[in-house]
């Protein structure tokens, strides 16, 4: 009989089981059919017949398989009352033919194919009902199977479909179409039997074939009985790179003998009875033993994504090998006489745990000796699992959990860069071994850049590099020990931020950037001053800066600073303003707001700058602060009694200065007065008040002069005199006699207004009232100078009251003076009988004759004249 040559490959192998009808009908003439085995298109199969292992796929109901329908009516079927969940049906009753096509069922996680998660998807394309209201076509729930009920034939496709992303796989498989009697059949097209590699029959196989309209139909013709394991009513076909496969399950009515047909109707409540149809995994003959498929797992078991090569994202990521091996379903006298899996972990990873599962994900280890040692996985199967059929049908995954070993030991694997990991596994059947496909594992190990860079000038101050796997986290942060070289002067770097740039190697080399601006300014103080003055007024505040520029960067003139002053005893701030650069150039004048001041009061002021840009403004650390003492004015009242002390000094600063890296140095005013202390004198005498005013400045400014007064008691004034009185007192503002203006000191001399002597009468006047001509006055004035004139008829001696004052504060720390003094008045310029002063008055007054005032002759160097002017 010749062999069949089919031209398409798919790794399924597909029983298709017929289950039997509920009519008997009568036997055809077996003369008029011919016989499957006997076909062209047909190998029988003998004790030598092997079939190949590449035909790997078969679609299998597993604990792991779901079902879902596509189209409409779909609903749950049992085939009795009984509701045996293990034989429920999805089913459907088709209403119209818009239907065909838009029908099925997707039994999903049906296998693996070369690492792929498989789908069959079958859709319904046709239908050939015997009966006007069409009954059930269902599928099973728990099984890969199929019933129709009143059907001439149910045409349908079954697709191979990528579980993953449902695209159609072209696939390497099989499958036993079984348990074909009562006269049922399988029907497939001339182009599909052309894609098939091979169909298997036994040599005693009782199928039969006709070939009509470019169709082969294979079914049982005597209306016999067989159950699912009987060989001459089954037939395997192979096929190679095919997504799918197209055929009509049949009910060869035209065969029974008296062509009988359904009852009028079926109980479309029950999926029984009816046409069964269902699939195996054993094939008629001997499978040629499969070597492994070998893959790579990332992920978790629930959701495994097999690969044959992958690189890892982490030094640290766990993996799976997973060896994986089809062991088909076999009659017993196909059961191996050995069988062993060998895999040799490669150097670099660590085994963490071996475990057997099989298709149901099942641990199985049980079924196996397991003789490992080091990276070595070596397991065989035990004899006694290799006699029981339950070993057979199956399919085994070794799962060898592996981690990369430490990064010292993975260092020393890598090369180029690359630590690549393959691995080839093997088995042993029948004596026979297999190697698997070869995998490929990578770690790359990357490059790690850590640049430094100077923004000002866009260049690399210097770079590191180093090397990491995928996986290693890194960190880095900005150097705060770069410096740019001026002059042979060393000047900090700055970062542009101080943030830590840190991750994880993600299959990419790394580069990190740290950006620096280095000083184009070189800044500090050079000198502060600080000057008394009103605490209403605020204290003047006077910085000089030194001001350098690094290189011929532009832009300096521009960049801002905060100038800071911060009261260190009471440490708050006192002042913040932004200046630029070039206005530091220039002395900067600030003021300490009245807020912060009280009168007569010194406070530690420290100056500060802070730049905005500090990458681009250095100030050297010990030029960065600078400190001195503000004084407001004392604003001191100097109340003092002349007969307590000689001269008057009154010492007050008036500005504090210091400069980088000197002590603090203080300038001074000095106010010197004297006192009045007098001799005493008689009435009618004048009394020299003049006095010499002494003013010192440091700093040579407010050399103005000085406003002052008498104040005298009334009844040391002549009745004649007009001066201002208050409280029974003149107040006679004084005069300047004299200014000497010498570098830093101010002379003046004050004395009293200038007085008028009338002649004969002795009254005195001020040159006011002289050049007012004052009614008063009858003869002729004398001047009697700058001086105060004690009247001559005092009513008593005594001692009198006098004051020398100051009219307007005084310098900078605006002191005001007031000096209490006296004058005596201990006798009379002319003595009078009886006076208690007599040994001392000045003139004694005796009665003459006014006709003969001297009798006894004129007095030593008189003339005449001198006498007559006396009478007169």
């Amino acid at each position: 009989m010749m062999k069949f040559s089919f031209k398409s490959m798919l790794s399924l192998f597909i029983v298709l089981i017929a289950a039997a009808g509920l009519m008997k009908e009568k036997e055809l003439s077996a003369a008029t059919l011919q016989n499957l085995k006997d076909s062209t298109i047909a190998t029988v199969v003998n004790q030598n017949t092997e079939i190949s292992s590449k035909y790997r796929f078969y679609p299998e109901f597993t604990s792991e398989t779901t079902v879902e329908t596509f189209g409409s009516g779909w609903s749950k079927k049992f085939s009795n009352d009984a509701a045996d969940e293990s034989a429920a049906y999805l089913a459907f009753v088709p209403k119209s033919d818009s239907q065909k096509g838009k029908q099925g069922i997707i039994y999903k996680n049906v296998g693996l194919f070369e690492g792929k998660v498989m789908d069959l998807k079958i859709t319904v394309l046709d239908w050939d009902s015997l009966k006007e209201s069409p009954a059930n076509i269902g599928y099973r729930m728990n099984n890969i199977g199929h019933i129709t009920q009143g059907y001439r034939s149910v045409k349908q496709k079954w697709e191979f479909i990528d579980h993953e992303n449902g695209t159609a796989i072209k696939v390497h498989g099989y499958l036993t179409v079984n348990d074909i009697d009562a006269v049922q059949g399988v029907s497939f097209t001339d182009t599909q039997i052309n894609k098939f590699d091979n169909l298997y029959v036994t040599n005693d196989d009782w199928l039969k074939y006709e070939h009509s309209n470019g169709q082969y139909t294979i079914f049982e013709s005597v209306n016999g009985g067989a159950t699912n394991y009987d060989k001459f009513a089954s037939f395997t076909i192979t096929f190679s790179n095919q997504s799918e496969l197209t055929f009509e399950w049949k009910k060869m009515y035209d065969y029974s003998p008296s062509k009988t047909r359904p009852t009028p109707s079926y109980e479309t409540e029950f999926i029984s009875p009816g046409q069964y149809f269902s699939i195996t995994g054993t094939k008629l003959a001997r499978t040629e033993a499969m070597a492994l498929e070998k893959y790579i797992n990332t992920t978790s078991t629930s959701e495994m994504k097999l690969e044959q090569e992958n690189v890892l994202t982490s030094y640290k990521q766990n993996f799976s090998y997973e060896l994986i091996n089809q062991v088909h379903d076999e009659y017993p006298e196909f059961y191996f006489s050995n069988y062993q899996i060998k895999d040799v972990v490669p150097k670099g990873l660590k085994i963490e745990s071996i475990n057997i599962y099989d298709k149901d994900q099942k641990d199985v280890s049980s079924l196996f000796d397991a003789k490992n040692s080091g990276n070595t996985v070596l397991l065989q199967a035990k004899s006694t699992s290799l006699e029981k059929s339950s070993f057979y049908g199956n399919t085994y995954r070794v799962e060898i959990k592996v981690v990369p070993v430490s990064l010292n030991e993975l260092n020393k694997l890598a090369e180029n860069d690359v630590i690549e990991w393959k691995n080839t596994a093997s088995n042993k059947i029948n004596g026979v071994t297999r190697n698997s496909n070869t995998t490929t594992t990578k770690l790359y190990r990357r490059n790690v850049t850590e640049n430094h860079m100077d923004k000002t000038e866009g260049k690399t101050i210097v770079t590191n590099s180093n090397k990491m796997f995928d996986g290693e986290s890194y960190s880095y942060i900005p150097k705060m020990d770069l410096t740019y070289k001026w002059n042979n002067t060393a000047y900090p770097y700055s970062p542009e931020s101080t943030d830590k740039q840190e991750g994880t190697i993600k299959g990419k080399d790394i580069t990190v950037n740290f950006e620096y601006t280095h000083p184009i300014i070189n800044l500090g103080f050079k000198k502060i001053q600080i000057y008394t003055d009103k605490s209403d007024k605020g204290l003047p505040v006077k910085l000089q800066y030194a001001v350098g520029l690094l290189g011929n960067s532009e832009g300096w003139d521009t960049k801002k600073v905060d100038i800071i002053i911060n009261n260190k005893d009471t440490n708050k701030q006192v002042v913040n303003e932004t200046f630029t650069v070039n206005e530091l150039k220039n002395t900067v004048e600030l003021k300490i707001p009245t807020s912060t001041l009280k009168v007569d009061d010194k406070a530690n002021y420290e100056a500060q700058i802070l730049p905005k840009d500090k990458g681009n403004v250095f100030i050297q650390e010990e030029k960065e602060k600078i400190s001195t003492i503000g004084y407001t004015s004392s604003e001191e009242q100097l109340n003092m009694k002349a007969a307590d002390v000689e001269t008057t000094i009154y010492r007050g600063v008036i500005m504090t200065e210091r400069e980088i890296g000197e002590e603090i140095k203080k300038y001074y005013e000095t106010l010197t007065l004297p006192t009045l202390k007098h001799d005493p004198v008689k009435s009618g005498y004048g009394i020299d008040l003049t006095k010499q005013i002494t003013y010192k400045n440091d700093l040579k400014m407010l050399l103005n002069l000085i406003k002052s007064q008498y104040i005298v008691d009334n009844r040391l004034i002549d009745s004649y005199v007009d001066y201002p009185q208050k409280d029974n007192k003149a107040n006679i503002n004084a005069v300047t006699q004299s200014i000497k203006i010498n570098d830093d000191t101010l002379q003046q001399v004050v004395t009293l207004p200038k007085v008028y002597i009338e002649e004969k009468t002795g009254a005195v006047f001020s040159e006011g009232q002289k050049l007012a001509s004052d009614a008063r006055i009858q003869y002729k004035l004398k001047n009697g100078g700058n001086k105060l004139y004690v009247p001559i008829w005092l009513d008593k001696l005594g001692e009198y009251d006098i004051q020398f004052s100051s009219l307007e504060q005084i310098g900078v720390n605006q002191v005001s003076f007031h000096i209490q003094d006296s004058i005596t008045v201990n006798a009379y310029m002319y003595g009078t009988i009886g006076s208690d002063t007599i040994n001392k008055d000045e003139i004694l007054i005796e009665p003459v004759d006014p006709e003969n005032p001297y009798p006894d002759g004129l007095p030593k160097g008189w003339t005449e004249d001198d006498l007559s002017w006396f009478i007169e």
